[in-house]
């Protein structure tokens, strides 16, 4: 199989009746998948506006339609570009026109905010080309129509955590060299194994490592949809249809460890395991999950990027996550044909085991570029190797440690700190839902000052002197195993703090609101002005 449209010709040759896909409690079976996207890919042709190499826009939900509109559109000879189908009108204006695409597919249920946006695009109601109208049935690909291994399999919008989105262009041969890579190293393949996953499609690790990869293997896929109720449903689902195989980013099993009354309730003794990644991952919320939810074991901590189709290294099937002596989760080793390089700042390799530096990787899963971004690219990709802002280091076995990322690092003194550290300590504390760590320009101080903002209930929000106390531990704490602390506390409701579509702070969002004294917050102290830390005033001045 050298392109995805292969795979899914070829897989649903294969397992024909077979179930790939349950949501919603029906079943696909991958014939049917097959015979959906033809539907689709026959209304794209007649009409849309869609030539080939067009760029489409995909503003849908999880599910069936998502897998027909994506393959569909890559049959019609057209380029996928999934985004969030609920977006901010600037960010979908901002995709559909940095990447030309004359048409949008959408579902009318969702009601994604396209119509009201002043951009030139075609509207596209996926129940419309989904419909069966008696033209093409499965099995009619012509194997001709296949695209080259290098052309583009679709284009991931990066999450614009640190700076403007950019189109990622993925080639088939890129996604298929990856999911092939991680697979093999964990023992995965299609017999009895089953994926669940409420990860979104419109994200590289949802849609690669949980959606693309079982229909690569021939396995079975649960998938949820993006709701709040979908964690209670994804968790019952484990047990309910011996799932094997699922994954979420730190934040979400955070949630669960906050918002689950009962997690006695939910057996996850099937699972073998549960890959953590996405966004930086805390030691103190994988312990919390894993005594919470009795899954010693399972959590597999993995590190990738976009712009090499999703995983570089991933913790070993038969293993338990490391920790370093700083608390810092070990993302396992790099997976085959992938290189993970520590470089200075010059660009050199370091020399020995445990020293820091930005991380470069070498993948055969390298992206193609960035679309229409020539400046870009050069400036990312060095020698075959990617750019990837990040900052870690290997131990001695090869394993990778993310210590934070370039953009976001808060110096004191002229060391620097990782924001990272401290938000650890914070989430520890049983009021705070979520917590971010920036450094910006205040106005009230008059300097460069290191915010720490705590999302806090409503409920918790009322008691002052709680926050005020909480506020201080944190502190402490941060002062004594951090090595710094916050300046200025902030305290603010759930939701509040910003992040991308799939869940990732927003540090430089942040840091722009809190200069600008537009982020809505409930109360906000200098740290030296909290009455707890009268008697260590000058734990300030040691890192200043």
């Amino acid at each position: 199989m050298k392109t995805l449209n292969q795979m899914l010709a070829t897989q649903a040759g294969r397992h024909k009746e077979q179930t790939f896909l349950v949501h919603q409690g029906k079943t696909f079976c991958y014939a049917e998948m097959l015979h959906r996207a033809q539907l689709a890919a026959q209304a794209l042709k007649q009409g849309s506006g869609v030539q080939e190499g067009s760029n489409v826009l995909l503003m849908l939900d999880n599910g069936p339609d998502f897998f027909a509109a994506f393959f569909g559109t890559l049959m019609a000879g057209g380029v996928p570009v999934p985004v969030g189908p609920k977006s901010s009108r600037d960010r979908i204006a901002y995709i559909a026109g940095d990447c030309c695409a004359p048409a949008v597919i959408v579902d009318r249920e969702m009601q994604p905010p396209v119509a009201d946006l002043n951009i030139d695009v075609s509207i596209l109601d996926v129940e419309e080309i989904t419909r069966d109208r008696g033209g093409a049935t499965a099995g009619e690909i012509d194997p001709n129509s296949f695209p080259a291994p290098e052309a583009p399999a679709f284009i991931q919008y990066t999450s614009g955590s640190t700076g403007n989105s950019k189109g990622v262009v993925i080639s088939h041969r890129a996604v298929l060299e990856n999911i092939k890579a991680f697979s093999r190293r964990m023992g995965i393949s299609g017999k009895g194994a089953v994926f669940s996953s409420m990860m979104p499609l419109y994200h590289d690790m949802g849609l690669i490592a949980l959606g693309l990869a079982p229909l690569f293997l021939g396995a079975k896929l649960v998938l949820y949809r993006q709701e709040a109720l979908s964690l209670y449903h994804w968790l019952a689902g484990i047990n309910e249809h011996d799932v094997t195989i699922t994954g979420a980013p730190n934040t979400l099993l955070h949630l669960a460890t906050k918002v689950v009354s009962e997690p006695g309730d939910y057996n996850l003794s099937s699972l073998r395991m549960l890959i953590c990644g996405s966004e930086p991952i805390h030691k103190g919320v994988l312990e919390q999950f894993e005594t919470l939810f009795q899954a010693r074991g399972k959590i597999k901590p993995a590190y990738g990027l976009a712009e090499i189709a999703l995983c570089a290294t991933i913790t070993d099937v038969d293993a338990p996550y490391r920790v370093d002596p700083e608390g810092v989760v070990s993302c396992g080793t790099a997976i085959e044909d992938v290189q993970v390089s520590i470089r200075d700042d010059d660009g050199t390799p370091v020399e020995q085991p445990g020293e820091k530096g930005e991380i470069w990787i070498q993948s055969p899963a390298l992206m193609s570029g960035y679309y229409g971004r020539e400046t870009a690219t050069a400036e990312t990709v060095n020698d075959g190797y990617l750019l990837t802002g990040d900052l870690g280091y290997l131990d001695p076995d090869g394993r990778l440690y993310i210590v934070g990322r370039k953009k976001n690092m808060i110096v004191r003194g002229g060391e620097k700190f990782s924001p990272h550290d401290v938000e650890e300590i914070a989430l520890r504390c049983k009021p705070v839902r979520a917590a971010a760590v920036v450094s910006c320009d205040m106005a009230r101080t008059g300097s460069a000052s290191v915010v720490m903002v705590l999302e806090i209930s409503s409920k918790d929000a009322k008691d002052v002197g709680m926050l005020q106390q909480l506020s201080c531990t944190i502190c402490k704490e941060a002062q004594e195993k951090a090595h710094y602390q916050p300046d200025i506390v902030m305290i603010t409701s759930p939701r509040n703090i910003p992040v991308t579509p799939n869940g990732k702070l927003q540090h430089q969002a942040m840091r722009q609101q809190i200069a600008e004294n537009t982020f809505p917050h409930t109360h906000c102290w200098q740290t030296s002005e909290l009455p707890a830390m009268t008697e260590n005033t000058g734990a300030n001045n040691a890192v200043a």
